[in-house]
């Protein structure tokens, strides 16, 4: 006794009204999921987001701020001490001038040291921001906390490579 196979019962009005959706299929006027929604301006989310799109732009205040500071030591300082701090200060703020051979270097390739420096804190800034918005209830002082661990790694490296520098010249450097 031979079946016959469901399928072949259906006919072409059948099938093609199956593949088809109805007219209400996509437009069922239910509310959107909970996780798609716009977050509440001053909610967690919104705070996640904001320290997530601002961090890289708030990452260049801390190496603008000693920028500033080594560029006060030098046009009012006076003597050795300020030249130091300026120098330290300097290479601090912009870790680009380590790689073009400063203070030693021609001072020419000093503004483009900086301005190389730039995407640097750009970068730092970023992964401050992404490494604050990793939990759940996130704000700026996350975000802080990241960024002054990144900045000072940098200054010991930075400040680490001009002693190591003056201790190979001879201390003609400092």
């Amino acid at each position: 006794m031979v079946t016959a196979d469901p399928r072949d019962a259906m006919t072409d009005e059948s099938a093609s009204s199956i593949d088809e959706p109805g007219p209400d299929a996509g437009d069922s006027g239910a509310p959107e999921p909970p996780g798609r929604a716009d977050p509440v301006p001053g909610g967690p989310r919104w705070y996640r987001a904001r320290v997530r799109r601002l961090g890289p732009i708030y990452g260049l205040a801390l190496p603008a701020v000693t920028g500033i500071a080594a560029l006060a030591a030098l046009v009012f300082g006076e003597g050795r001490t300020a030249a130091v701090l300026a120098l330290l200060s300097g290479v601090v703020a912009a870790p680009g001038l380590l790689v073009v051979g400063a203070p030693i270097a021609d001072q020419g390739t000093y503004p483009l040291a900086i301005l190389g420096s730039v995407p640097f804190w750009v970068f730092l800034g970023w992964v401050a921001a992404r490494r604050a918005s990793r939990h759940p209830i996130t704000a700026w002082r996350e975000f802080w906390m990241e960024m002054g661990l990144l900045y000072i790694a940098v200054a010991t490296g930075a400040v680490a490579g001009v002693l190591i520098a003056a201790i190979r010249l001879g201390e003609r450097l400092l």
